[in-house]
């Protein structure tokens, strides 16, 4: 809850809009980073009175499902529309570890807009679904690439995150359709349906979905452009051992 708001005067005819509210109770920001056992890559959650605390496998996964879940939530199957502009090295989502337990909080909103410009709900409600199918598998495979792009510590080196994302988003997207409703009438609910169209999918066809999102979402010559041509067959790869598993 925001517990003040006002206009403070910096200096004379100066003023800055602020508001004073309270923080998310133990939630901090979590990095990439390489300060882990043996100089290997891990996930570190930023307690200013612990400390920085290592993710185990296990709490990785956990956060990477519901961020997933959270965006999928989020998403409108009607106008396609979606939260965009995020990035974990922005600190758009912060984590609370109670237990061993993890729990995930989105707590910036940058943009809500449509993820293809022209999507349209056609009148045919099995070429509807069709795009829908479609247009779920691009969220879903440009959502994969997103979540594993970070900066080391937060303000460091480009870095890509372990192969265990990839399957914690599969099931957090897939989580956050069981949530949803579809304005058809299905004979299976839409993550059942989308879990079936995803096993049909081949790892060539991923391949070549992927690089095409790489070259679409990323100027050619930027740094998250060079990183992701370098790794963006063995991303494939992953996504198709995921798909093949569900």
């Amino acid at each position: 809850p925001v517990y003040a708001a006002a206009e403070v005067a910096v200096r004379r005819g100066l003023t800055v809009a602020m508001f004073l509210g309270q923080w998310l109770a133990d939630f901090h920001e979590f990095h990439a980073t390489r300060d882990a056992p043996g100089g290997g890559q891990a996930l570190a959650l930023w307690d200013p009175e612990r400390g920085p605390v290592l993710l185990d496998g296990a709490q990785a996964r956990a956060l990477y499902r519901q961020v997933a879940r959270v965006l999928t939530y989020y998403l409108n199957l009607t106008t396609f529309e979606g939260i965009g502009a995020w990035h974990h090295a922005a600190g758009d989502f912060v984590v609370r570890l109670t237990g061993g337990q993890v729990e995930a909080r989105l707590i910036s909103v940058r943009e809500y807009r449509p993820f293809f410009r022209r999507w349209t709900e056609s009148g045919d409600p099995a070429r509807a679904f069709r795009a829908l199918l479609e247009g779920l598998l691009i969220f879903l495979l440009n959502l994969s690439v997103r979540t594993r792009l970070d900066r080391l510590d937060g303000t460091g080196d480009l870095a890509w995150s372990h192969p265990l994302a990839v399957e914690a988003t599969v099931a957090g997207v897939l989580d956050g359709l069981a949530d949803k409703t579809v304005p058809w009438e299905l004979t299976l609910p839409i993550d059942a349906l989308f879990r079936r169209y995803l096993a049909a999918c081949s790892a060539e066809d991923l391949l070549l979905l992927c690089t095409d999102l790489v070259k679409k979402n990323y100027p050619a010559g930027s740094a998250e452009r060079s990183l992701l041509e370098v790794h963006v067959k063995e991303h494939a790869d992953a996504l198709a051992e995921a798909f093949g598993r569900l």
